[in-house]
């Protein structure tokens, strides 16, 4: 392990104690066993995929291996869309072109029939590379706030931790300095739960998803 990664590791890890001092965990995804996870109302959940998951190696031990595939987890109703934090490592290792716009990495939603979603992509065009988290609201409006991702590298374990509430949204990009964005006022969502935790989501493409990703050690 080299150093830069050691550094990396251990900033990701104070940064996450800080987005969510004190959290346990509602779901929690190793990979050392195949693509189940924990859950913490329902035991293990198996992980959906759109096709046989492979397998790689991880930040601790193997990691999920996407290829032109999504990954997502049923949460029972125990991820709040009123607030909460993910976290998980991710590795770009087949993403195409250097300049793509609006690579959907991970939505949270409601279930069938509910119009709230929080949803995270990631951008790169010439103007850079951004993280780009959104919040989806009835009414067709969405609250958007981007964070520059300069250090988000293909081929390299990358650390994101966000957080969220009724007041704002927050980024953590490999250990840096979080970013935040406020909304002003109260954001009134109501007794709202996540049905759903999808990474790489499919449903996002006007064509099928192109892309091969390595996920490991997700946490919510």
């Amino acid at each position: 392990m080299s150093g830069g990664f050691k550094r990396i590791l251990g900033a990701a890890l104070a940064s996450f104690i800080a987005v969510c001092p004190g959290a346990e965990n509602t779901l929690k995804a190793s990979f050392e066993k195949g693509g189940a996870a924990l859950d913490a109302k329902t035991g293990q959940v198996e992980g959906r995929t759109d096709s046989p998951p492979a397998f790689a190696e991880g930040i601790v031990g193997q990691a999920i291996r996407l290829e032109k595939s999504s990954l997502s987890y049923p949460s029972f109703g125990n991820i709040d869309i009123n607030k909460g934090t993910l976290s998980f490592w991710i590795r770009p290792v087949d993403w195409g072109d250097a300049l793509t716009k609006f690579i959907p990495l991970v939505a949270l939603d409601g279930g069938r029939g509910d119009s709230w979603q929080l949803l995270l992509y990631y951008v790169h065009d010439n103007g850079g590379k951004l993280l780009d988290f959104r919040m989806r609201v009835p009414g067709n409006r969405e609250i958007i706030a981007q964070f520059p991702a300069a250090s988000f590298r293909q081929g390299e374990w990358n650390h994101i931790a966000l957080s969220w509430n009724d007041m704002e949204m927050r980024v953590n990009l490999n250990g840096e300095k979080g970013m935040f964005q406020s909304y002003g006022l109260p954001i009134r969502r109501g007794n709202r739960e996540s049905h759903r935790l999808w990474f790489m989501p499919d449903d996002f493409w006007r064509k099928r998803n192109i892309f091969t990703t390595d996920l490991d050690e997700i946490r919510v």
